[in-house]
């Protein structure tokens, strides 16, 4: 009995086999070097998620500041500008301009007539923006279906959002540029009257001179050869005759390529707990060369 008991502890006791499996032809499995990524947004909607969106303010703003909106975001990823002079620009997003981009002040469109031809200007003044938001993607098309390019919305103070802290609060700025000898400068103030109302003012100036292009003729020398051969030949069909002996002298600075803009602008704004209604006025003003 005793022997029994010894021999069916020893069969418990016996390892049991373990059995590999086939090992895969050519090495280790390649999904065990394989690394795998999980990224995560905390807070974002299904919407913000699926768009590129861009939002330039305060010191990034400041120091990208240029005369039009289009120049201001041009050194943003996948925006650049037109250019039909230093006065007249219009952003370009992902290759799209024109009727395909959106150019908005709160949301509303600009009313101008830019994105008919390169050489109108947008009536906006990156001087007196508080911050621009640039968006890609379907949440673009929110703005109209002709936004397939994308929306550039500049946000402005001219309808304060808070009252100020002391009652009253004011911002300016100041900008020099030695290309153009170009002189600018903005101002807002907002000004609390009572607990509720809140009233706004603001302006600024540009003024710029032809910009200097550098040492040397503006034309290369074919064109140049070209410009001069043409000098004194018939020219049918043409209102205003070009000179060309004038056009190939051309040197040291573009002409036709000054500007002077000057814009000013109100608002008014009722600020309670549960919302915000406003109204602002705004005049912009533009004399530039093309």
């Amino acid at each position: 009995m005793r022997s029994s008991a010894l021999v069916t502890l020893a069969l418990l006791l016996a390892p049991l086999p373990a059995f590999a499996q086939t090992a895969v032809p050519g090495g280790a499995d390649p999904d065990a070097r394989r690394d795998i990524i999980v990224t995560g947004v905390v807070e974002t909607s299904e919407r913000d998620v699926l768009q590129g969106t861009s939002v330039i303010s305060g010191e990034e703003l400041t120091r990208n500041l240029r005369p039009t909106i289009g120049e201001t975001l041009a050194r943003q990823p996948g925006v650049s500008a037109t250019s039909f002079g230093p006065s007249a620009s219009r952003p370009i997003l992902r290759g799209f301009q024109g009727e395909r981009i959106r150019v908005l002040t709160d949301g509303i469109g600009s009313i101008d007539v830019s994105n008919t031809s390169v050489d109108h200007a947008v009536i906006i003044d990156p001087l007196l923006a508080e911050r621009v938001e640039v968006l890609r993607g379907p949440s673009a098309l929110l703005f109209g279906s002709s936004a397939v390019g994308g929306v550039v919305n500049v946000i402005d103070t001219r309808i304060p959002r808070t009252v100020p802290t002391d009652g009253f609060r004011l911002n300016a700025i100041a900008n020099y540029g030695s290309a153009a000898n170009e002189r600018s400068g903005g101002a807002a103030g907002d000004v609390a009257v009572g607990e509720h109302l809140v009233l706004h003012a603001d302006g600024s100036y540009l003024k710029s001179d032809d910009l200097r292009t550098g040492k040397g003729y503006l034309l290369s020398p074919a064109a140049r050869s070209a410009a001069l051969s043409q000098v004194g030949l018939p020219q049918p069909g043409t209102d205003e005759p070009i000179d060309f002996a004038a056009s190939a002298a051309l040197r040291n600075r573009l002409p036709n390529s000054a500007a002077e803009t000057w814009t000013a602008g109100a608002g008014a704004s009722i600020i309670t707990d549960t919302g915000n209604l406003g109204v602002s006025y705004s005049h912009y003003d533009s004399l530039y060369g093309v």
